[in-house]
């Protein structure tokens, strides 16, 4: 994973691969909208609401299925490392640029380069905040969050 390889491996190159994210409004206008890529089109899950109308599919993590999961990964760690091992290699190669940009940051910090703040950028807790990156073509700008705070940024 060098910055000469072969296949797009520096920041640059993941910059001229990135497609503009579209914005798609569920129920014709109303409601909050849903960001998704391109590629993404026709794949997201649907459901209908109360009244009948169709909308985006809420996320299917609940109690009972963290239960299972965890059950299952008791049950079968072998299969389970190999799973996750498996599932991490295809997320390294489908986020290759969101990869280069965490590298990016890390490597920044251990040689100094830059350093992380110990308050939250938004609300100001002290804390060990988590670098979240708005744009992965510009790897060293971060914004330092805690772990409630960055969460809530994912889920917008």
């Amino acid at each position: 994973m060098g910055e000469g390889s072969q296949d797009g491996g520096t920041v640059e190159n993941c910059a001229k691969q990135l497609n503009p994210l579209q914005v798609v409004v569920p129920y014709g206008g109303s409601g909050v909208p849903i960001y998704s890529h391109p590629s993404l089109a026709g794949s997201l899950r649907m459901s209908r609401s109360p009244d009948g109308k169709e909308l985006p599919a809420m996320s299917s993590y609940t109690p009972a299925r963290k239960r299972a999961r965890k059950q299952y990964r008791l049950n079968n760690p072998e299969k389970w490392r190999k799973d996750r091992r498996s599932a991490v290699i295809r997320w390294r190669k489908k986020n290759r640029c969101a990869l280069l940009a965490h590298n990016a940051v890390a490597n920044a910090l251990r040689r100094g380069k830059i350093r992380r703040p110990k308050n939250c950028s938004y609300c100001g807790e002290k804390c060990k905040p988590n670098g979240h990156h708005p744009d992965y073509r510009k790897p060293l700008e971060v914004v330092w969050l805690c772990t409630p705070c960055h969460n809530k940024e994912h889920d917008r």
